[in-house]
C-alpha cells in the first residue's frame, strides 16, 4: 500500500454524558475500520462517571487514548481541546485528522474512502453524506443532505453564509487542523465547530463531498443539535414582535459572520489563495459596507432559480442584518464631526 493511502487518521471524539450503549456502538465502528492506520482521542468535556471510564477501558485497545477534563467548556471548545492534542501527538505532516460524535456509527469503508480522495495534494477536507437512523437503528432518512437540504458543492462565499459540513463526517488534513484548532469562535452558536474547520479549509484546499452516506447519524432525544428539516421559506406576514425577533436574528447572524471573517483574515489571510477568497465579490456583497445596501440580494436569487432555497433564504437573512448593521454604522458617522471621522 502506498504511503499516501497508509496515511494515520487521528480521530477526536467528544463526550459529554454518553449513552453507553451507543458510545460502545461507534468505538466499536472506529476500531472496526477497514484503514488500519488510526488513533482515537476521545476528550471528555468534564469530569467523566466511572461507569464512562469502564465502558471505554473495555475496549482496552491502545489506539484510544482516554482525555479527562476537570472543566466543562462546552461541546465545540472541547472539540478544540481533542484536536490540540491529536496535534500534539502528531508526528508527520502527513497525519489526517477527523471529528467524530459519541452516539453515531461510522460505515466500515469511511476513512478508506476518504483517505482515498485526500490522496489528491489539492484536496484539503473531505466529507460524505449520512444516513439519519433512530436509537435502535431504524433508518429514519436515507440522505442527510436531503433532509436538511444542504449545498453538495459550495463555495467559501456560501460556506459563510451556511454551513454544508457536519464534523462527523469529515477528515482533513493537518494544515487545517493546525489552522483551525483556536476556536475563536467556540462560544458562538452560529459558527460551530465543525463549520468553522470547513471554512479554514475552503480557503486551504478545495473541499471534495463524497455523495454517499458513510455514517450513520442517530437521532434521539439528547442530541446537542439535531437533524433539522427545513421546512419553509422566509416569513413574510409577521406580527411586530416576531418581526423584531426575526431582525435580532438576521442582526446576530449577520455579526457572527462578519467577525469570524475578521477572524479568518487574521489567522490565514496572509496566503495569497486565502486573501482571493476572502476578499472576493460576493464576500464583500455581504459584509462590506462600501459593496453597497442591494448588494447580495443576487446571490439570493441565483441559488432560488438553481432551486437551492435555504441557501437563498439564509443569504437574504444576513444581507438583512447587514442592512441594519450599516445602516446603524451609517448613522453613528453622521454624527460626529469632521475632524473625528478619521479617528474611527
Amino acid at each position: 500500500m502506498s504511503s499516501k493511502l497508509d496515511r494515520r487518521v487521528l480521530v477526536v471524539l467528544g463526550l459529554y454524558r454518553p449513552d453507553l450503549e451507543l458510545l460502545s456502538r461507534q468505538l466499536g465502528s472506529l476500531l472496526a475500520q477497514t484503514h488500519q492506520s488510526i488513533e482515537i482521542f476521545v476528550s471528555a468535556d468534564g469530569p467523566p462517571d466511572q461507569d464512562v471510564r469502564d465502558a471505554i477501558g473495555r475496549f482496552a485497545d491502545g489506539l484510544i487514548h482516554f482525555l479527562e477534563h476537570d472543566t466543562r467548556v462546552g461541546v465545540h471548545a472541547n472539540f478544540g481541546r481533542g484536536l490540540r492534542a491529536a496535534l500534539d501527538a502528531s508526528r508527520t505532516n502527513t497525519d489526517l485528522f477527523a471529528f467524530c460524535d459519541q452516539d453515531d456509527f461510522w460505515h466500515p469503508e469511511k476513512l478508506t474512502r476518504q483517505v482515498e480522495v485526500l490522496a489528491a495534494p489539492e484536496i484539503s477536507l473531505c466529507h460524505c453524506d449520512a444516513r439519519i437512523v433512530s436509537r435502535d437503528g431504524n433508518l429514519l432518512r436515507p440522505s442527510l443532505f436531503e433532509h436538511e437540504r444542504r449545498l453538495r458543492t459550495a463555495s467559501f462565499a456560501d460556506l459563510l453564509a451556511m454551513n454544508s459540513v457536519t464534523g462527523m463526517t469529515a477528515v482533513f488534513r493537518r494544515d487545517v487542523a493546525e489552522a483551525a484548532a483556536s476556536f475563536p469562535m467556540s462560544r458562538c452558536r452560529f459558527i460551530l465547530h465543525d463549520h468553522w474547520t470547513a471554512l479554514v479549509a475552503s480557503l486551504l484546499g478545495r473541499i471534495h463531498f463524497i455523495d454517499s452516506p458513510l455514517v450513520d447519524y442517530t437521532q434521539h432525544a439528547a442530541n446537542v443539535m439535531g437533524a433539522r428539516d427545513w421546512a419553509g421559506s422566509m416569513p413574510r406576514a409577521l406580527s411586530p414582535s416576531r418581526r423584531r425577533a426575526y431582525l435580532r436574528k438576521c442582526y446576530r447572524q449577520f455579526l457572527w459572520r462578519r467577525r469570524a471573517l475578521d477572524e479568518l483574515r487574521r489567522s490565514v489571510g496572509d496566503r495569497p489563495a486565502a486573501r482571493e477568497s476572502l476578499f472576493a465579490a460576493p464576500v464583500r456583497a455581504l459584509f462590506d459596507c462600501d459593496a453597497g445596501q442591494a448588494s447580495g440580494l443576487s446571490q439570493s436569487l441565483s441559488h432560488r432559480l438553481r432551486g437551492e432555497w435555504r441557501q437563498a433564504d439564509q443569504i437574504w437573512r444576513i444581507w438583512r442584518g447587514k442592512t441594519l448593521y450599516c445602516a446603524s454604522a451609517a448613522e453613528a458617522r453622521s454624527r460626529l464631526r469632521p475632524q473625528d471621522i478619521r479617528e474611527v
